[in-house]
């Protein structure tokens, strides 16, 4: 066998080399008019995945109160994803929520879902991208803007409908041969209307047919919300502009000769119902409830949310304003029965729920009612009295008392009485006549 020398094997590994780039640049050398490099093609483009829900201020407020919105959007979210959890079988509700304030500008935004919820699309870069857009949410002059998203509407409704049987008898009930045939649903957006140019309109409509014995009649029903800004006064020197929304249940069944019959006979009935538990209050108007109308800020006063701009469209809802500065006016109201009507001999018991406007939770409540007082350091919103009545005689009426106080995160406190009337009677299956007349013969339980 013949060994090749070492330094020969080198010079034709180069000449192959040099063979091979002669080669590649050939062409080139011998190319006059050649096209230009085809460059390499772009990245895919990032998938946006814009908030459901995004609120931004160019006021920024102190931390606990930005906290406070958080909190305030995350459970208006969870409370509006529950009630339409028809089946009550989905798991608890878990929205993404963020409240950032970032060179002055403060942004509150959710996603109602968690992260890949979606897809595999939706993950946190296509979130980023989608946050990196709350810019635009405002308008040039307006302090405050926010959006809703079409997706969100739908995605909300879609939480009703997953749970909703698709065919049904003429009752309403699950029957997988009955003649009731729910087929799809969706919204459809309008920024005014014929007859009212300045009501916007989300309309939110289920789909389906009702197979008779000889034809096939087609039916939708659903709600529709409408919303306008209408002025709110806050007090005599200042009026701010609202969002408010009315839902309107809407039902339609094309007629034929087999639905006359059918409703004439009785045979169908309560179909608009049906439909209706999936969107009786509609997916608009559950959102504009989240909207904000207020900021408090220390003892002394509040932002109040001036709505100017209010846009209805396939992108979904959109509005912006001012903010106007209001003094505090913290108000409480008791709420429970009274009077209360009590058998001779039986204590009076009643459950009372108190509302507060105009101050920012934590609270202390202090509950006073039967000489007994009761401390709360957290919310307490209900309290359960019992007022034992001694010897008190019955066609008469008592008077007790419930007064709460509060004292807010802020240190203003506010204070609320109210009167509860009590009624003794002999006995509550008596006729009316002997509460005023117990002397009466029918009055005799004895």
């Amino acid at each position: 066998m013949t060994t090749v020398p070492q330094t020969l094997r080198s010079m034709v590994f180069g000449a192959a080399l040099l063979t091979l780039g002669l080669a590649q640049q050939a062409p080139a050398a011998i190319c006059l008019n050649c096209p230009p490099p085809i460059p390499p093609p772009p990245p895919p483009p990032v998938v946006v995945s814009l908030p459901d829900f995004v609120f931004q201020t160019t006021s920024c407020p102190d931390q606990k109160e930005l906290d406070n919105m958080k909190a305030t959007l995350t459970t208006a979210l969870k409370v509006a994803e529950q009630a339409l959890d028809l089946q009550l079988d989905d798991p608890p509700p878990d929205p993404e929520v963020h409240a950032v304030c970032v060179q002055g500008i403060a942004t509150v935004g959710a996603w109602l879902f968690p992260v890949g919820y979606l897809g595999a699309w939706d993950n946190n870069t296509s979130r980023n991208a989608g946050w990196a857009l709350n810019d635009t949410v405002r308008q040039p002059g307006e302090a405050f803007g926010l959006r809703v998203t079409k997706e969100g509407i739908n995605r909300l409704l879609d939480i009703a409908w997953r749970d909703q049987v698709r065919t049904l008898d003429t009752n309403g009930n699950y029957d997988p041969n009955g003649s009731i045939h729910l087929v799809s649903f969706g919204s459809s957006f309008y920024d005014s209307n014929a007859y009212f140019p300045w009501i916007k309109l989300v309309d939110t409509r289920v789909t389906g047919y009702y197979s008779g014995p000889f034809t096939q009649t087609n039916f939708y029903g659903g709600v529709a919300d409408y919303l306008w800004l209408t002025p709110v006064v806050v007090n005599p020197s200042l009026t701010v502009g609202q969002i408010v929304c009315s839902s309107d249940p809407e039902w339609h069944m094309d007629t034929t000769i087999e639905t006359v019959l059918a409703t004439v006979f009785g045979v169908l009935h309560n179909v608009d119902q049906m439909v209706g538990q999936i969107a009786n209050d509609g997916p608009a108007c559950r959102l504009t409830r989240m909207l904000p109308l207020q900021v408090l800020f220390g003892q002394s006063g509040k932002l109040m949310f001036d709505y100017t701009r209010f846009h209805v469209d396939t992108k979904g809802i959109t509005a912006g304003g001012a903010l106007k500065f209001a003094p505090r006016a913290p108000v409480l109201t008791i709420n429970g029965p009274s009077p209360l009507v009590v058998e001779y001999g039986d204590p009076a018991t009643a459950t009372y729920t108190l509302d507060v406007t105009d101050m920012r939770p934590p609270y202390k409540v202090t509950w006073t009612a039967n000489g007994v007082t009761q401390t709360n350091t957290s919310y307490s919103p209900s309290l359960t009295v019992t007022w034992n009545l001694g010897n008190a005689k019955p066609v008469s009426y008592l008077s007790r008392t419930i007064t709460a106080t509060v004292v807010d995160a802020d240190a203003k406190a506010a204070s609320v009485s109210r009167t509860v009337s009590i009624k003794l009677q002999w006995d509550a299956d008596l006729p009316p006549i002997c509460h005023i007349h117990p002397y009466l013969p029918e009055c005799d339980i004895y």
